[in-house]
């Protein structure tokens, strides 16, 4: 493919990158059975944040966030190295934002600003992804598992479930 093929199909870098942020997602993050309707809805997206918070099987959070602070933080950026990790956001973004409308077409979710409530996601699974790449007690997982529970809740009615252990074994 030439230069300038690409630039027709792609006319700025930015379209470029978000290309292929797309095929690199589409290709490597599992995203189960997200158009069954047999899960609940609320399960569903759960199902989906925790693939995000681990893609694979031997996914390591620490070695993910080294990389990530090494490429991204350590050194000045570039407008490429800036543009390529809000490509990365901006898919994440996407991917929430496209599973959210289709429960909300499903009557699943209530109407909303699907946008901003996959922007909130996507800080709830940065700010775990990070602590999961930190030292922690053994209870970590299960406190995970809340505080997506909570911002899950948050998203579907605009109130949470906090303070309700029922789903704790200490």
């Amino acid at each position: 493919m030439s230069v300038g093929s690409l630039r027709h199909h792609f006319p700025t870098q930015r379209e470029l990158i978000n290309a292929v942020m797309k095929l690199v997602y589409d290709f490597s993050l599992r995203t189960g059975d997200l158009d069954g309707t047999a899960a609940p809805a609320r399960d569903r997206v759960m199902a989906y944040l925790h693939t995000i918070l681990a893609p694979t099987d031997n996914f390591d959070a620490a070695e993910a966030w080294r990389q990530t602070f090494t490429r991204y933080v350590e050194t000045p950026l570039s407008p490429e190295t800036r543009e390529e990790y809000l490509a990365v956001e901006r898919e994440i973004a996407r991917r929430i934002e496209h599973l959210l409308t289709r429960l909300e077409d499903e009557g699943a979710l209530p109407p909303g600003d699907n946008l901003r409530r996959a922007t909130f996601l996507v800080t709830v699974v940065t700010g775990i992804s990070i602590a999961q790449a930190l030292p922690s007690e053994p209870t970590r997982p299960l406190d995970d598992a809340e505080t997506l529970r909570i911002a899950v809740d948050w998203v579907f009615d605009g109130t949470t479930t906090a303070g309700n252990t029922s789903a704790r074994t200490e």
